[in-house]
């Protein structure tokens, strides 16, 4: 039996949806032109971390000083300890936009629900 089978259609549709939106946020990071910021979510000012071009993206109100959003870890479906790892390539690792959304996007079961699932999925 698959883990798909174990699933509602609902929660299988909220899961696509979780995907669908990672893979736009990781189109943005990819072509976005914005100033890339550290240790927040950011503005245009200081620049943003990468889920602050995330929260932006989707209309997620967020604080600019704040250093992560609980709204925006439920619409991707970020796992509990994912959020930390994602600021720690941003802020620590210093990775650009592009390199975080290429390692999101090649380790997806590490980082989001939707990733345990993604075979599934498609």
């Amino acid at each position: 039996m698959t883990q798909q089978a174990a699933l509602s259609p609902e929660t299988i549709a909220e899961l696509k949806r979780q995907k669908a939106d990672c893979l736009l946020w990781f189109d943005e990071l990819n072509t976005t032109t914005l100033k890339q910021g550290r240790q927040h979510l950011g503005d245009e000012e200081i620049g943003f971390c990468c889920m602050g071009i995330g929260a932006r993206m989707f209309n997620i109100c967020f604080s600019s000083g704040a250093g992560y959003n609980v709204v925006f870890q439920k619409h991707l479906g970020l796992l509990q300890a994912s959020e930390m790892e994602i600021a720690v390539l941003n802020d620590t690792e210093k990775l650009s936009f592009p390199e975080i959304a290429k390692r999101l996007r090649a380790n997806p079961e590490k980082y989001f629900e939707w990733g345990k699932y993604q075979n599934e999925l498609d």
